[in-house]
């Protein structure tokens, strides 16, 4: 009934619903609710801006870019690249590490997709209709009508 993803995603869910129910209701922070909530919020960041790791060694083992999301690669680029201006503006490390590491990493996927073409893996048409190679073959005789045509499964 659900996918992977959905379960993934109903597990984090549960995770920080327990987490903010632990921390505000139950009161484990003890007066450092910002600090916890804070730093597991920079934890989850980068685990999200880490995420195109594996795209990443996809595309260096390939050598094509099809695998990148573009539009997402440069949302992540713009809004790591914005919180580490921030950071560094008020000389926050706490705001300005995490997001620095996903604005490098966002870099480094728009490095590859100006290294390495997208499309790479675009099947061109093949015509099913084979090419001949001289002007006898396209002339039959009444002997040639008798066999069998032969597929372009077996000239391929």
């Amino acid at each position: 009934m659900f996918t992977p993803q959905d379960k993934l995603m109903l597990g984090i869910l549960s995770l920080w619903i327990t987490i903010l129910v632990c921390v505000s209701w139950l009161g484990i922070g003890k007066g450092h609710e910002k600090e916890i909530i804070g730093i597991l919020a920079n934890v989850n960041v980068l685990f999200f801006y880490a995420a195109p790791l594996q795209v990443i060694r996809t595309v260096v083992a390939d050598r094509c870019s099809d695998s990148i999301h573009t539009p997402t690669m440069m949302l992540n680029c713009s809004n790591a690249g914005f919180w580490s201006v921030y950071g560094l503006a008020i000389n926050n490390p706490v705001i300005y590490g995490p997001n620095g590491i996903g604005f490098f990493l966002g870099l480094s996927q728009a490095a590859l997709c100006c290294l390495y073409p997208k499309n790479c893996n675009e099947e061109t048409s093949v015509d099913v209709t084979p090419l001949l190679t001289s002007g006898e073959d396209e002339q039959t005789s009444d002997d040639e009508e008798d066999e069998p045509a032969v597929s372009s499964h077996q000239v391929l």
